[in-house]
């Protein structure tokens, strides 16, 4: 008897399992070039599908068997379901024999849910381990963008974790891989937050039962100081790594203040102001010379010479002089008649 499909092409598949599944041979099917309709040449009864559902069945002879399309499964492999009252994990998902592998606590749910009575389960939406505003290590390295080993919890929705440095990660992957930031992760000149007085700070190390020592922070006045001053004193045991505004803020402070961080070396430097030599004007006292082993020699500044820094010779004193080399007479008296070198501020040649 011939088999006349009417539905759906991409269901036509699913159609044919259904037959094959049932005992039908399907292999003299065709498709006669009509649109959405697939014509099965085999013995048996008459089954006419509309948008890829049964919708009718006409049994023709006793040996009549009831056809059954696959069932989606609605579940995934690693899914958490609530079966009977009880939690169950789905640990395998068999599509061949249309079932569920299932694993329970309670022996008496039983190893395997068939599709086909998936509906008596619901699923079990993940819950997250850690919350927005949590600070994470990674174990294993650096997973973090950036390179980071440690980063911020800024969302939490549909099951992901996102983080402040563009990085995301499911909850089942961040629950495994990552833990809580401590005060312990924290390395020598690390940037950290101190949740009780809200000052950020650049932190040093913490001896045995003792707080955090530092090198620097921004007082609860929103003033730099340097640590162990008056404008520097922090009193908490919780901490966290700054942020990337704590960071910048506190940098800035400490431009304002005059200092700057070298990370290298981990020290708080005092920046030196660089002198302008626009500040120079004629009939200024001046020390003048053309190179480094040159003595210093007194002179009346005139004027500068030119913009352009590669003429060799900027510096013009009252006369027909001109030097490569000059400094304010005023606070460098010392270095008359020396060949020593000036403070580094005044080099500008």
């Amino acid at each position: 008897m011939n088999y006349y499909i009417q539905g759906d092409a991409a269901n036509a598949d699913k159609i044919k399992a259904a037959f094959e599944k049932n005992g039908i041979d399907t292999s003299a099917n065709s498709n006669y070039g009509i649109s959405n309709l697939f014509y099965f040449s085999c013995n048996g009864e008459v089954a006419v599908t509309q948008n890829g559902s049964i919708i009718n069945l006409i049994k023709t002879h006793p040996d009549y068997k009831e056809l059954e399309l696959p069932v989606e499964p609605k579940f995934k492999n690693g899914d958490t379901i609530k079966l009977y009252g009880e939690n169950c994990i789905i640990v395998g998902v068999d599509v061949t024999n249309q079932l569920y592998n299932i694993h329970s606590d309670n022996p008496i749910i039983g190893y395997e849910l068939l599709f086909k009575g998936q509906d008596k389960a619901e699923l079990v939406e993940p819950q997250p381990k850690f919350k927005v505003g949590d600070w994470l290590v990674y174990k294993n390295g650096n997973f973090f963008a950036g390179g980071l080993t440690e980063a911020q919890v800024v969302k939490v929705k549909d099951g992901v974790y996102f983080f402040a440095s563009g990085t995301s990660g499911s909850f089942k992957f961040i629950d495994e891989c990552c833990r809580l930031w401590t005060i312990a992760d924290a390395k020598d000149g690390d940037v950290l937050f101190s949740l009780d007085s809200k000052q950020p700070f650049i932190y040093k190390e913490r001896p045995q039962f003792s707080q955090a020592r530092g090198y620097c922070c921004i007082n609860k006045f929103g003033e730099f100081g340097v640590w162990n001053t008056s404008k520097c004193v922090i009193c908490t045991d919780k901490y966290v790594p700054a942020t990337k505004e704590q960071r910048e803020l506190l940098f800035q402070k400490m431009k304002e203040a005059g200092y700057e961080w070298d990370a290298d070396k981990k020290e708080l430097k005092k920046i030196q102001p660089h002198y302008d030599i626009r500040n120079f004007k004629p009939f200024d006292k001046v020390l003048v010379r053309d190179e480094d082993d040159g003595k210093w020699m007194a002179a009346f500044y005139s004027h500068y010479m030119y913009e352009e820094k590669d003429y060799p010779y900027q510096f013009a004193t009252i006369g027909t002089d001109i030097y490569r080399q000059c400094i304010p007479f005023e606070g460098n008296e010392h270095l008359l008649g020396t060949t020593d070198m000036c403070d580094e501020m005044y080099i500008n040649w």
